[in-house]
């Protein structure tokens, strides 16, 4: 009878133990729902780094394979007059942004050859020019740096600047934003020049003007199916 009593008051006394893990275990639980969730977490966010890592290695590769293939390409595209002046010059948002003074739209008539260098997502873009009667630069560079911090990327701006020859060149021209020292790039303007570096990658269809022009064609569509409702009409 005393080794049951004693083994009845050993297991008894489990209990109050028992109760109170289950009850940190509750706690645990109702302050942070998700922390079981963590070693999944850590997980998946190791696998993201390693693709992120050979994505970036894969892209390099490629990038060192298009090197040869695009300078046989660009000599054969210096046999061809104005052709890259053509091809920037029809890019619809650098048309609608150029047609507001005249130096911007000689500037684009006057671009010879355009130069293009990528190491990972950050590039640069260089224009050449001819002479003429608006900058004293034959080339014009912008940079396009994307940084790795401990916040996540970041991109940072930075232009090669201008030498005006005119004294009216306003500085909200095209050339000034997109290429000015004084005045980096807004966040639109580097889009719009990631945009025209991928018109180097793919400049054919861009010079022979088979890129739709935007929001004006849109306008001049809706123009265009306006008017056999007129005539009709006057038919009537």
């Amino acid at each position: 009878m005393a080794d049951k009593g004693k083994k009845r008051k050993v297991a008894g006394g489990d209990e109050p133990a028992k109760k109170k893990a289950k009850q940190e275990v509750a706690a645990t639980s109702s302050d942070d729902p998700t922390a079981a969730l963590e070693s999944f977490i850590k997980e998946l966010e190791e696998i993201d780094s390693k693709e992120e890592k050979e994505m970036k290695e894969v892209r390099a590769k490629y990038q060192k394979q298009r090197k040869p293939v695009l300078k046989k390409r660009d000599d054969a595209i210096a046999k061809i007059d104005g052709f890259w002046a053509k091809a920037f010059g029809n890019h619809p948002t650098v048309k609608a942004m150029v047609s507001e003074y005249e130096g911007d739209q000689k500037l684009v008539e006057a671009i010879t050859k355009v130069e293009v260098e990528e190491e990972g997502e950050s590039f640069k873009l260089v224009l050449h020019f001819k002479q003429n009667d608006y900058i004293k630069d034959k080339t014009l560079s912008h940079f396009h740096t994307v940084e790795e911090t401990e916040e996540g990327a970041e991109l940072k701006i930075e232009n090669s600047g201008i030498q005006w020859k005119v004294k009216d060149a306003p500085e909200d021209s095209f050339f000034n934003m997109a290429f000015g020292k004084e005045n980096p790039a807004s966040a639109d303007i580097a889009s719009l020049l990631e945009e025209l570096k991928e018109v180097y990658y793919e400049p054919v269809p861009f010079f022979k003007g088979e890129i739709a022009g935007g929001d004006d064609d849109e306008e001049d569509d809706d123009d265009d199916g306006e008017a056999p409702q007129l005539v009709e009409d006057e038919d009537e």
